[in-house]
């Protein structure tokens, strides 16, 4: 069963990253409100990393010299090769980098058209690991959509949907948290995506914060028996592949 007090802190912390994203609604400069939000998740994000995962902000480069679109926050290691830092902003080796995140305050189509592009660049990089693990999550404050869900108007613009998604989860407050993996069935792979839907108190932040510290912390006790209710994915979406 969940530990009650990591929960209720962590509710406390997505509370108070909706309220200061609310709070800059009058800022006319939307490059700078961007930057702030921006700033606001990465920082609800520091709190639980490990301690060898950092945040930062900037372009991932291969060792080929291929380079990336600037992406809103990574998550990156620094027991790997290290990036080249200008304050908090720099070059980072694609071997060092488990998560590129872009975030919105509302998502589009618009803003998933323009994510789909820049992360498609992310793919095209080549990493000297044999299995390299870049989780590309799509993360928004709020939706434009009033009928369909995210996942089916993302399903519209990316032909690699089931085989290889340029987006690998998608994250919109009030809506839910979808995340794509491969699995074997009777000898067949199929590609899948799982979905936690929303809650009144937008649990769903923790889920995907307690995923994804998992997947850091690989091999190592799991933070997220600490605050992962049991059993609350489930596949909306799959193919044979």
């Amino acid at each position: 069963m969940p530990n009650s007090i990591f929960q209720e802190i962590i509710k406390s912390d997505i509370s108070t990253l909706k309220l200061e994203a609310s709070a800059i609604n009058s800022v006319k400069h939307e490059g700078l409100k961007g930057n702030i939000r921006e700033y606001g998740f990465g920082k609800f994000l520091s709190k639980y990393l490990p301690n060898e995962w950092e945040v930062g902000s900037g372009q991932i480069q291969d060792y080929q010299g291929n380079q990336s679109s600037e992406t809103d926050i990574l998550l990156y290691n620094n027991n790997h090769i290290p990036p080249i830092l200008f304050g908090n902003k720099g070059f980072y080796p694609i071997e060092c980098v488990s998560y590129a995140i872009e975030v919105k305050t509302t998502s589009t189509a618009t803003e998933i058209k323009t994510t789909i592009d820049k992360f498609k660049k992310l793919q095209e990089l080549r990493s000297m690991n044999n299995n390299p693990q870049l989780h590309r999550l799509y993360f928004a404050l709020d939706s434009d959509l009033t009928k369909e869900t995210e996942l089916e108007r993302y399903k519209k613009y990316d032909s690699s949907f089931y085989t290889d998604p340029s987006i690998t989860i998608i994250l919109v407050i009030g809506k839910g948290y979808w995340y794509y993996n491969r699995q074997v069935k009777d000898n067949k792979w199929y590609g899948y995506w799982s979905f936690q839907e929303a809650s009144i108190d937008n649990y769903e932040v923790a889920m995907l914060l307690g995923g994804m510290i998992n997947t850091l912390n690989q091999g190592k006790p799991q933070f997220g028996y600490y605050i992962l209710p049991d059993g609350n994915f489930k596949i909306v979406d799959s193919k044979e592949i």
